[in-house]
Formats: structure tokens, C-alpha cells, sequence
């Protein structure tokens, strides 16, 4: 649907049925995503269009599935790493068809990439943590020192993961710590490329949630919560009141 159609249909359900119940596939993992995004005070350096992936000096790939997630991303590394070499760094689960591409690449436990991507922004920062232990975090020595070394000095790194790990209680931490590490390392001073790349395999989640396709947010991301903003837009819409409650979201059933 276009923005336009997102916008109408739920202002037909709000202004004209007083309900918010309107979701969307993806919905809950793009707020998510929103809300780091404020954390951080800037949205310029997430969302970067992917023609960036050609202009780095490093990818750094975090995440599963990040080829059947989003393939034309995919090709895009690919072509970072043959044509410009573009140092590409791993991290994942298992070994897929982006890993002959990577420099170093690690396979470990979901559940550790947190720890690991935490300290990484801990060193990019000068502060390495002195009881780190890559033995307990699944790696040898030799692959935590050559981890480091990849992302050392880049100038302009682009870090790349499937937006559904934040919908995973496994993985969300780590999405979290990878923002402290494009903070720590200088990916959020508007280099050429350089930031956060959330990939999703749903269409325009953006403009659903900025539309006000949301059980928690109006257009515009104003809470449902938020008394005086929703007043304002029963005024603008020329209606009596609009609905506080939130809806049940198709996610949860």
C-alpha cells in the first residue's frame, strides 16, 4: 500500500471506529529500531541508502541471513569486497554464502554476539574491558585479535544486520551494542557510507509506522499515550476525541 492509502485507513479506524487496532508485519522491530535511534540523538548515519556499501573501507556483517534478508544488499558486499576490497568482518551463527567474502569471520552462539560486539565498541572507544576472555566467548585468541585489527583504524565502516534480531530477546542486546560501536569507532560523524544498515525483507515499514499504522503511535510517531498530541490531531481531523487504548498487535494474536 502506498503512505497515502497507510495514512486514510487509519484515520478511517481512529476517527471514524475509535479504534487503534491497525499493525503491520515488522512493526514492533522497526519501533524498536526508532527507539535506538533516539537514544542516539541522530538518525542520519541508520537508514543509509545502499549505494554506501561501495564507498567504505570495512563491512561489518552481524547476524544470519542477511543474503535471503535482503540479496541486492548481499551483491552489494560482494562487490565492495572484489572490486574496491573492502575489508569485510563476520559475525554470525554459521558460515553462509557472504563468508569466502569476509577477512575474518567467526561463527558462534547468538547468545555471545552482545558481549563480543560490546567489547569491540569498548576497544574502539580505548577502554578494552582487562577480564574479557574470548575463550568463554567461543573464540581463540588469534580470532579476537584478528577481529580487532579488521575494524582498527577504518575511517568509514559500514555495520550491517537483519532488523529481525531485534525482535529476538538473543540478539536484541547485540543490535544495541553495535550502535555503541558505530558510536565509540566515529561511524556517526557523516562519513561518506559509514553507519548502520538495519536490512528487512518488508516493504516500506518507515512509511507504515510514520503514517500512523501502529497500535502505540499516531502519525508522525506521537504515543497513543500522549494526551495533548492526540488532542491536537482530533482537532486537525475535526473530531471529538480519538481513542487512548492500544490494540492487541497482529503479532501477538
Amino acid at each position: 500500500s502506498t503512505n497515502e492509502a497507510v495514512y486514510l485507513l487509519q484515520k478511517l479506524l481512529r476517527a471514524g471506529w475509535q479504534s487503534n487496532g491497525i499493525d503491520f508485519p515488522g512493526r514492533e522491530v522497526r519501533q524498536k529500531l526508532f527507539s535506538l535511534m533516539q537514544k542516539y540523538g541522530d538518525a542520519q548515519w541508520v537508514n543509509q541508502e545502499l549505494a554506501g556499501l561501495g564507498q567504505v573501507d570495512a563491512i561489518f556483517l552481524l547476524g544470519d541471513g542477511i543474503e535471503e534478508t535482503a540479496p541486492v544488499a548481499a551483491t552489494m558486499i560482494r562487490r565492495a569486497a572484489r572490486n574496491r576490497k573492502a575489508v569485510v568482518v563476520q559475525l554470525s551463527s554459521r558460515a553462509d554464502a557472504l563468508t569466502p567474502f569476509a577477512a575474518t569471520a567467526i561463527q558462534v552462539a547468538p547468545v555471545l554476539w552482545s558481549a563480543i560486539v560490546q567489547e569491540l565498541a569498548r576497544a574502539a572507544a580505548g577502554k578494552p574491558g582487562a577480564s574479557f576472555d574470548p575463550g568463554k566467548h567461543g573464540m581463540k585468541v588469534e580470532e579476537w585479535s584478528n577481529l580487532e585489527k579488521a575494524l582498527a583504524g577504518r575511517s568509514a565502516v559500514a555495520l550491517v544486520f537483519p532488523e529481525a534480531l531485534l525482535g529476538s530477546a538473543k540478539t536484541e542486546a547485540a543490535v544495541s551494542a553495535l550502535f555503541d560501536l558505530a558510536s565509540a569507532s566515529g561511524q556517526m560523524e557523516g562519513k561518506s557510507g559509514a553507519g548502520l544498515y538495519p536490512l528487512t525483507s518488508e516493504i516500506n515499514t518507515t512509511g507504515a509506522l510514520l503514517m500512523g499504522a501502529s497500535p502505540d503511535f499516531l502519525p508522525g510517531l506521537v504515543a497513543v499515550a500522549d494526551d495533548v498530541g492526540r488532542g491536537n490531531l482530533a482537532g486537525v481531523w475535526q473530531v471529538s476525541e480519538l481513542p487512548g487504548g492500544a490494540w492487541p498487535s497482529i503479532e501477538k494474536g
